[in-house]
């Protein structure tokens, strides 16, 4: 089982770049000349490594975290967490983790696992949980949280997530745990309560940083238990590159949108839709999961197919990236503290 393991531990090592390397065959073959494989290695041996290998992943885990702590002497004051998924093709039903979910690698006609992964600021990892391929990004936290407290004895560090973790029982998780926390915040909602919390902040600081602007906005906390202090921060950061980037996304969603009413109209016109039900759902199916779906309209009618789009209010919204103020940021993070440290 070692052997076999280290074949395909230099096969990653060797060819990192491609997450489908472990199941190529033909790319393990090339490794055999590896000095510490036993004598008729065969692909069989490698599948059923793996499985042994997962049945210790706990222990594992924790003895290179030691190991890994006394080799490079680092300290575990900054973790950050993120999730991915990993898709199979086929009926797949020969796991309860394999689900259909969200989608990253937008293959959703597909079964899935969600990963969910901890790194230190080195970018060492700690441990890693497996989560049902249906599983929420937002769910997935508590678990992991433990792990650090539990497993690794972790008692305190900053914890960093991005914006798919933001929930208000994620935030009171992470407040009563030991750790600080900095957790992304995003969509429209949390946009709302950033301009309701700008306008009632007791400090408003501004900084720059590269091609960066920050503007840190301290609030006293809201019902403060007996015996804490310190306050939450608001940190909004404006830069020209996630500006471009912003308005890029944009442009192309809207793209996505035009050539498909533009395509459903030449259908339309060549008599393949006809009924108005008919050719109202395929307008929808168009605009489903845009995101810019209130930027257009469309009537549907017997043979018949027509719509606009509102282009001032388009203009407006491209606009906004380069003339945002502290009360619309471009991108914003939440950190939360019980004391004022972070």
């Amino acid at each position: 089982m070692v052997d076999a393991l280290k074949v395909m531990l230099c096969a990653h090592l060797f060819k990192s770049n491609s997450r489908a390397e472990l199941a190529v065959w033909d790319w393990q073959q090339k490794l055999f000349w590896h000095p510490h494989r036993v004598k008729d290695l065969e692909y069989q041996h490698l599948l059923r490594s793996l499985s042994v290998l997962a049945s210790s992943k706990d222990e594992i885990e924790r003895k290179l975290f030691l190991h890994l702590g006394e080799l490079f002497d680092y300290k575990v004051d900054l973790v950050f967490y993120d999730l991915t998924n990993s898709y199979v093709k086929g009926v797949a039903d020969w796991s309860e983790l394999l689900q259909r979910g969200y989608s990253r690698d937008k293959r959703s006609d597909c079964k899935q696992i969600v990963i969910g992964l901890v790194v230190t600021e080195r970018g060492f990892p700690v441990t890693f949980r497996v989560f049902k391929g249906n599983r929420l990004d937002k769910s997935t936290l508590e678990e992991m949280v433990e792990d650090l407290t539990d497993r690794f004895s972790i008692k305190r560090c900053i914890w960093v997530s991005d914006a798919g973790l933001l929930t208000n029982e994620n935030l009171t998780l992470l407040e009563e745990s030991p750790y600080e926390y900095i957790v992304g915040m995003g969509g429209a909602e949390n946009r709302k309560a950033l301009k309701e919390a700008i306008q009632k902040a007791k400090e408003l600081e501004q900084n720059e940083f590269k091609d960066s602007r920050f503007l840190k906005v301290e609030l006293e906390p809201e019902g403060e238990r007996e015996g804490e202090e310190g306050s939450a921060r608001i940190v909004v950061v404006e830069s020209e590159g996630r500006q471009k980037k912003t308005a890029a996304i944009f442009e192309r969603r809207l793209e996505k949108v035009r050539q498909g009413f533009q395509a459903l109209e030449r259908q339309v016109k060549n008599g393949k839709y006809v009924e108005r039900e008919v050719i109202r759902e395929a307008a929808v199916q168009v605009l489903h999961q845009s995101r810019v779906k209130k930027y257009f309209s469309f009537e549907a009618e017997k043979g018949r197919f027509s719509w606009t789009e509102d282009e001032k209010a388009v203009n407006e919204r491209k606009k906004e990236p380069m003339t945002r103020t502290a009360h619309q940021p471009c991108e914003a993070r939440i950190t939360g503290s019980r004391k004022s440290t972070v």
